[in-house]
């Protein structure tokens, strides 16, 4: 089951990923031919800023569920890779890394309730709070991630 859901999140991540960086590009595009005819819309900026931290998230979650993300693997050149004792320190920080990400998802959370309370308005009669829910919707794509990754380091130890 576990193994559907990554792949479900996966394929939306994918999809959503392009359809974020199709917006960027169009509305990118679109501003510079405004600037000829000196027309500006200023919720443009804004739009393609939340939208490239958007694209962030869904890259960080891309690289974590296919294991590409940055680690530092010193305990490889001290433990061969192939033994139990490297799957169980890999497995180890594999899940220390997915509570450091569920702890970040509850901070994340925690700033989007005080956005709802103290925000306002950005454009299009959008409340901030909802462009700061990105913050949180990724961190808890990548604690997911992270967990699968966990636990199929762990199915591989036992």
């Amino acid at each position: 089951m576990l193994k559907k859901l990554d792949n479900f999140i996966e394929k939306t991540t994918i999809v959503l990923l392009l359809i974020s960086l199709s917006a960027i590009i169009f509305y990118s595009v679109l501003e510079i031919i405004l600037r000829q005819f000196q027309v500006t819309y200023l919720w443009i900026g804004s739009l393609v800023r939340h939208l490239v931290f958007l694209c962030s998230f869904l890259g960080a979650a891309l690289a974590t569920g296919s294991d590409k993300h940055i680690k530092i693997d010193i305990i490889s050149k001290i433990v061969k890779p192939e033994s139990r004792a490297y799957l169980f320190i890999d497995s180890l920080v594999l899940l220390v890394t997915t509570l450091v990400c569920i702890w970040l998802s509850s901070a994340a959370f925690d700033f989007f309730q005080s956005e709802m309370k103290y925000g306002k308005e950005i454009f299009w009669g959008l409340h901030s709070s909802y462009l700061t829910f990105i913050i949180p919707f990724g961190f808890v794509l990548i604690s997911f991630r992270f967990f699968y990754q966990w636990s199929k380091q762990v199915r591989k130890l036992l």
